[in-house]
């Protein structure tokens, strides 16, 4: 018998360790599941895990971020696990309202924001508290730097005047616009995008209202000339106003966060996004050429001003803030800080881009349910009676001071409905249990706000396997499907309960605890502007509904409720038919 060659022979040994190796290391490398959660059984057998599945939706142009909802429907149970592959940890969903807000509100300690958020930000705001863990050696310092923004007192004295004024504006512009499109509709999407910037910059550095963009678009189309209008279904077309250069780097940001939005690896691709895209390049510099612009302008206010000093702006606020603790510690302020720049640039950012996609959704939906329009327009011209009658607007204190339970209703109808960002993404710090599971630390937790208990029928789940925490939230519903409103319909009459339990005046009150609603967050890490966004909203929907009636929009692509996922999620086409309802 032939012996083999001794290269032969090395040749195969050399083969068989090398394809061995690769064995383990893709062995290694595949999903390791959670025992008892539900999954896709192909993608437990990939290295690549869920992504491939979570891509098909990007390809054919879905929402990436309702695929976890999806998820916990395909496999119909409340709590399934995902895969990111290359050996991550699985990550699970958690779809029920009452297990998800007891994570968020009462076992805050065992969880953490997680690198799926804070790589999110890290590359674009690395000096905003966002982009940190409550760990994190700079996190208090750079949110005490921020911390008065969301206080009464600025909200009453700066953020409320800024809105409201620049919502009038907004008033002027669409009075002209109503009258030009005569009953037609047009796009009111770049209208709503530039007025909350306005706000933002008014808010955040003082821009004044006769320089805002809205009263630049206006001056430029009451200076225009306006082709014969088409059929009474047809937009009316008018010119697209340029956008400012930070409006334009933030657009930029904002697609860049929400193209990796709930992928892995956000981190990575910011860093090179950063450097090799143009665009984003550009954003970078226009961000922090513009910060350092209004923070150096600030600082000679707070100098000038020192003895008898008032803020006026965020950048004021947040310029003495820095000032006065540095004065504290015997140190000189760093007024180049990123921090600094970054605490600046994502006030104007988060209220831009949160306020906008809310707006857009609210004036859709006032478009659609004509009777929550005239409910809502009603009661805000019977709890403004002295304005009603002197056929003026309401004065910004006059809103502000006075509550309106079913303007309040509504506005939390629009958010539980149609949420901005239809998921909440954490991470366990410590090994806990949820719903009767072993979930190991490092792993990643993804809540849905869209589906069930919120939108549709949840599961019935034994009260065993809940927390102990959650077993004592009795509050309000648990699932909206169990109440006397469809949970998919727009009803705001669901926030609303008699002004006492053993009333019979038939006086009803706002309750925000009636049911599921996280669209904001819970606990607390959740939405640090939500006062800001709430106040901002019941300024701009009363002097809308108060000044204009929104008509039905035709069936089809103009009425269409399709969105497009960035920051936030928005709709992709916002237009209105409008008219005037009175002469003020």
């Amino acid at each position: 018998m032939a012996s083999v060659h001794p290269t032969v022979v090395a040749t195969l040994a050399v083969a068989t360790a090398g394809f061995g190796i690769l064995y383990a290391i893709y062995r290694a490398l595949l999903p390791k599941p959670l025992p008892g959660i539900p999954y896709n059984k192909d993608s437990a057998n990939r290295i690549l895990g869920d992504i491939p599945e979570i891509a098909a939706v990007d390809k054919a142009g879905g929402r990436r971020r309702l695929w976890w909802m999806e998820l916990a429907r395909k496999h119909n149970a409340p709590i399934v696990q995902f895969f990111f592959g290359l050996g991550a940890k699985p990550g699970i969903v958690v779809a029920d309202y009452k297990e998800a807000r007891d994570i968020m509100l009462r076992r805050g300690k065992e969880i953490i924001r997680g690198s799926i958020n804070c790589d999110t930000f890290l590359a674009l705001a690395p000096g905003h508290f966002l982009a940190m863990e409550d760990y994190h050696p700079d996190f208090k310092s750079t949110r005490a730097i921020s911390k008065d923004l969301m206080s009464s007192g600025f909200l009453n004295s700066v953020s409320g005047p800024a809105a409201y004024k620049m919502a009038l504006n907004l008033i002027r512009l669409w009075e002209f616009k109503a009258k030009v499109a005569d009953g037609r509709p047009f796009d009111a999407g770049c209208d709503i995008s530039h007025m909350t910037f306005d706000i933002m910059m008014a808010g955040a550095v003082g821009l004044p209202p006769s320089t805002s963009s809205t009263i630049q678009q206006l001056e430029r189309l009451q200076a225009s000339k306006f082709p014969c209008r088409g059929p009474v279904d047809v937009p009316t077309k008018f010119p697209k106003m340029e956008n400012p250069a930070l409006l334009d780097a933030i657009y930029s940001i904002e697609q860049a966060i929400g193209s990796v939005a709930g992928y892995p690896g956000a981190k990575l691709y910011h860093i090179v996004n950063n450097r090799v895209n143009p665009k984003m390049r550009e954003a970078l510099r226009v961000k922090i050429a513009t910060m350092k612009y209004y923070l150096t302008e600030a600082n000679q206010r707070v100098t000038r001003d020192k003895a008898g000093f008032t803020s006026t702006c965020a950048a004021d606020h947040l310029v003495y803030r820095v000032t006065k603790a540095a004065e504290a510690s015997g140190t000189s302020p760093d007024l180049d800080s990123v921090a600094l720049r970054d605490s600046l640039l994502g006030y104007i950012v988060g209220g831009q881009d949160s306020t906008h996609t809310t707006l857009c959704l609210s004036v859709k939906h006032l478009s659609q349910h004509s009777d929550v329009q005239q409910n809502l327009r009603s009661a805000l011209y019977a709890t403004h009676s002295s304005a009603y009658l002197e056929r003026r607007q309401p004065t910004v204190e006059e809103i502000t001071n006075t509550q309106i339970p079913y303007l309040d209703a509504f506005t939390q109808e629009v958010l539980r409905l149609t949420p901005p960002s239809p998921i909440v993404a954490r991470e366990a710090s410590v090994d806990m249990y949820i719903l009767g599971h072993f979930i190991p630390r490092g792993t990643k937790i993804f809540l849905p706000i869209l589906g069930p208990t919120f939108q549709s029928k949840g599961w019935d789940i034994p009260e065993r396997l809940r927390s102990e925490t959650s077993r004592k939230q009795n509050k309000g519903f648990s699932d909206w499907a169990d109440s006397p409103y469809p949970a998919e319909e727009f009803w705001p009459e669901r926030w609303l309960r008699p002004r006492e339990e053993d009333s019979d005046d038939g006086r009803l009150v706002y309750d925000g605890m009636m049911g599921p609603f996280m669209s904001l967050g819970s606990g607390k890490r959740g939405c640090w502007g939500q006062k800001l966004a709430y106040l901002q909203q019941r300024l701009i929907i009363t002097l809308l509904v108060w000044n204009f009636e929104f008509g039905r929009l035709p069936e089809g692509s103009l009425s269409s409720w399709d969105m497009v996922e960035e920051l936030f999620a928005k709709p992709k086409n916002t237009f209105v038919r409008i008219r005037r309802v009175w002469e003020s």
